[in-house]
C-alpha cells in the first residue's frame, strides 16, 4: 500500500542516488566547496558505534553459509542479489529464485549488497590501478573500445582516491607487465607502508624461482608480488599528501566511534565479507567525514536511507532533470511514502545494475542504445590443491599477493588477460572449506587422532590460485526490465542477460594449462575438479570449466567520445540530460584486471571537479 505523494520541500545544489564509495566521494568533494547535498539509499544503516558494528559481525558469525552478503541481510523493501540463489539456466526458463531475473544462457555469479557503504562493506579491498593499456584496447589489440581519456589524465585522481582509501602498498615492489615504472609512478608513494606478505605466497614465490610458460608463442616468466590494499598499515613517511602537499603527515582514519580503532590490520582472515576490527576502508568513513561539514550548525550532508530511487523526471524541453521521485518505507510494515526530490545537478551512484535500472525505468538517456549493455564482471576460474609442505593459510588478509605476469601482453589479440591472486584463505572459495572437507572426512568414516592429524596436515598444506579473467563489454550482456517481475515495492527486477565469450574461454583452457605448470614446480597435487551441475560453467573444445563471479560489475552505462557511442562523455555527465551524471564502476568502458573500485573512485573525482564547475557557472534559475 502507498500513501499519496508528499509535495517537494527543500532544494539541494545536488541529489545523489547511492551512499556507496562513488556517490559518498561526490558528496564529500561537493560540501567540501560549500555545497548543499541530499544522499538517497536504498537500504538501511548500520549504526556508526561499536554496538553497530559489533551486530554485523555477529550477523556473519551466526550464518551457516558465510559468503559477502551474510553479514547484511537485505530490507524486504530493498532486496539484494546473493550468490546463494545460483541455480542452473534451463533453455527457455530464466533462473528468478532471488532478485535477479537470469536469463542467461549463463548465470551472472556476482552479488552486490543494497546498504549505506554499498558493496565496500563486504569487498576485499585489493586496490589496483589499471593498465596504460586497459584503456585503449581496440587501438591496442583490435578488442573492446578505447576510452575517451587515458590512464595520464587519470593518474592525479587515483593518487586521490588512493588517500581517500587509505591504500597500503610499496611501488618499489611492484612489476607490471608493459609498464615503465618511472612514468607509471612518476616518483609516487603510497600513504602507508604495504601489508606483509602472506606465508604461502613466499613460500608458492620461492618454489616456482624462475619457472616460463608459454601463452600464443611467447615464453612469460612468472612473478610473484605484493597487492596494494585498501586496508590501514604503517604510515608511510615518505608520501606526500596531494590535499596539503605535506609531506608524511598521513593518519590512518580509525572507527567512528572510537578514532583509535581500526589504525592497524589485525591479520584477521575475513576480509571478505567483514573486517571485525574496520582497518579495511568501507564508504562510511567518507560519508562520516561529508556529514561532518557543516554551514552554521547544519550538516551540508543529509543522508536518508530506506529511500528507493524510482523515476527521474525530465523536462520535455531541454532534457534537464526535474526531479527524483522515490519511495521511504520503514521496517515496520507501513505503507511507503512517495516523495520527490529536487536539486539542481543529480548523480546517479547507485551500482552498474541499480543505476542503469533506474535510468530504464525512467525511460531516459539511451540515444545510443549502450545504456544497460556492456555487462561486464571478472569470471573467476579456481584451481586448487595441496602442496608438499604446510604453507599455513588462513592468517592475515585473505589476499596479499598475486601473479601479475599475465595482465597485459600481445596475446590480448586473440584471449583475455588475467590476474592470478594467491589465495590466503586455503580453500574457503574454491572447495568451501573448512566445513565441506571436514564434513567429507567424517563421512569418510574418520574421527579421533586421525581425524585430527589429517585436518593438521591437510588444511595447513591447501592452495588455491584464482584466475580473475579479463571480459571486454559485449551488446548481449546487459541488464533490462520486465514489470511482469517485480519486487516488494513493485518496482521492476533487474534482468540479466550474460554468456561467456570465447575470448574468456581460451583463458580458461590456458588458466588450466598454466596452473598446471606452476603446481608441479610448486610441488602441488592438483585437487580441482569443474562439473556441468556448478550453476556457473563454460565448455570450451569439449571441457567443461567452473567459474565464480567476482563481485567486480562494469560496464552499463559506459562513457565514450560522442553520445552515438556511449551514454556519458568522460566527465560521467549523460549526453542528453546536462544536469545528470551516473557515477560508478557502469561508467567504465573496459578495465582489464583490475579491481574495479580505486578506479571508480578515481573517476567519482573526476565527475566532481565538473559537476562543482556547473554548480558555480549557472545559477539555480539556468539550471
Amino acid at each position: 500500500m502507498m500513501k499519496e505523494l508528499i509535495p517537494t520541500t527543500e532544494e539541494y545544489d545536488a541529489v545523489i542516488v547511492g551512499a556507496g564509495a562513488s556517490g559518498a566521494i561526490v558528496a564529500l568533494e561537493l560540501a567540501r566547496k560549500g555545497k548543499r547535498v541530499l544522499v538517497l539509499e536504498a537500504g538501511r544503516s548500520i549504526r556508526d558505534d561499536e554496538d553497530g558494528w559489533r551486530s554485523v559481525v555477529d550477523t556473519f558469525h551466526g550464518a551457516l553459509a558465510k559468503v559477502p552478503n551474510s553479514p547484511y541481510p537485505p530490507t524486504a523493501m530493498a532486496p539484494q542479489p546473493d550468490v546463494l540463489q545460483l541455480a542452473p539456466i534451463k533453455k527457455g526458463v530464466p533462473n528468478s529464485l532471488g532478485y535477479f531475473v537470469q536469463k542467461g544462457p549463463q548465470n551472472f555469479g556476482s552479488d552486490y549488497t543494497r546498504s549505506k557503504g554499498g558493496t565496500t562493506m563486504h569487498w576485499l579491498a585489493c586496490a589496483l590501478r589499471m593498465l596504460p593499456n586497459d584503456f585503449r584496447m581496440r587501438s591496442m589489440y583490435g578488442v573492446g573500445v578505447d576510452w575517451p581519456i587515458g590512464y595520464d589524465e587519470l593518474r592525479k585522481d587515483y593518487e586521490s582516491a588512493e588517500r581517500e582509501i587509505g591504500v597500503s602498498g610499496d611501488v618499489g615492489e611492484y612489476w607490471l607487465p608493459g609498464v615503465d615504472p618511472k612514468t607509471y609512478w612518476e616518483g609516487y608513494t603510497y600513504p602507508m607502508k604495504k601489508m606483509p606478505d602472506s606465508y604461502v605466497a613466499k613460500r608458492l614465490a620461492a618454489r616456482i624461482g624462475d619457472l616460463k610458460v608459454d601463452v600464443g608463442g611467447k615464453d612469460y616468466k612468472i612473478r610473484v608480488t605484493p597487492t596494494p590494499q585498501g586496508r590501514n598499515g604503517m604510515p608511510n613517511p615518505d608520501y606526500v599528501d596531494p590535499l596539503s602537499g605535506k609531506k608524511g603527515d598521513y593518519s590512518p582514519t580509525g572507527t567512528q566511534s572510537d578514532p583509535l580503532r581500526g589504525e592497524r590490520c589485525q591479520g584477521n582472515s575475513s576480509c571478505a565479507p567483514i573486517c571485525p576490527v574496520q582497518a579495511k576502508y568501507s564508504a562510511h568513513r567518507t560519508l562520516n567525514r561529508a556529514q561532518a561539514l557543516k554551514k552554521g550548525p547544519v550538516s551540508l550532508v543529509t543522508i536518508e536511507c530506506q529511500s528507493v530511487a524510482t523515476f527521474i523526471q525530465t523536462s520535455k524541453d531541454n532534457g534537464r532533470v526535474q526531479y527524483i521521485e522515490y519511495m521511504a518505507y520503514a521496517q515496520d510494515g507501513a505503507p511507503a511514502r512517495k516523495k520527490r526530490a529536487k536539486g539542481r545537478v543529480y548523480i546517479i551512484a547507485a551500482h552498474a545494475v541499480e543505476t542503469a535500472k533506474l535510468m530504464l525505468l525512467s525511460d531516459i538517456g539511451n540515444h545510443s542504445d549502450q545504456l544497460g549493455r556492456n555487462l561486464m564482471d571478472h569470471p573467476t576460474m579456481l584451481t586448487w590443491g595441496l602442496m608438499d609442505e604446510p604453507v599455513w593459510p588462513f592468517r592475515g588478509p585473505g589476499q596479499t599477493n598475486a601473479i601479475p605476469t599475465f595482465r597485459d601482453g600481445p596475446f590480448r589479440s586473440e584471449m583475455a588477460a588475467f590476474v592470478l591472486p594467491i589465495d590466503n584463505w586455503g580453500w574457503i572459495w574454491s572447495a568451501f572449506a573448512p566445513d565441506v572437507p571436514f564434513a567429507q572426512l567424517v563421512g569418510q568414516g574418520m574421527f579421533g587422532s586421525a581425524l585430527r592429524q589429517k585436518v593438521a596436515h591437510d588444511f595447513s598444506r591447501q592452495v588455491t590460485l584464482q584466475f580473475e579473467i579479463e571480459q571486454v563489454g559485449e551488446a548481449y550482456n546487459r541488464v533490462t526490465i520486465d514489470r511482469n517481475f517485480l519486487d516488494p515495492l513493485g518496482v521492476p527486477r533487474p534482468i540479466i542477460h550474460y554468456e561467456l565469450s570465447d575470448y574468456v574461454r581460451r583463458t580458461m583452457e590456458a588458466g588450466v594449462r598454466i596452473s598446471e605448470r606452476i603446481f608441479k614446480k610448486a610441488g602441488i597435487t592438483n585437487k580441482t575438479q569443474y562439473s556441468v551441475s556448478d550453476p556457473c560453467h563454460a565448455e570450451y573444445n569439449g571441457k567443461v570449466y567452473s567459474y565464480k563471479g567476482c563481485g567486480h560489475y562494469v560496464g552499463t552505462h559506459r562513457m565514450g567520445s560522442n553520445r552515438n557511442n556511449s551514454v556519458t562523455d568522460s566527465h560521467l555527465r549523460c549526453w542528453d540530460h546536462k544536469n545528470l551524471y551516473l557515477v560508478g564502476c557502469g561508467a567504465m568502458p573496459t578495465f582489464g584486471t583490475s579491481n574495479p573500485s580505486l578506479t571508480m573512485a578515481a573517476l567519482a573525482f573526476r565527475a566532481s571537479r565538473a559537476i562543482i564547475k556547473d554548480l558555480d557557472k549557472h545559477t539555480s534559475k539556468a539550471l
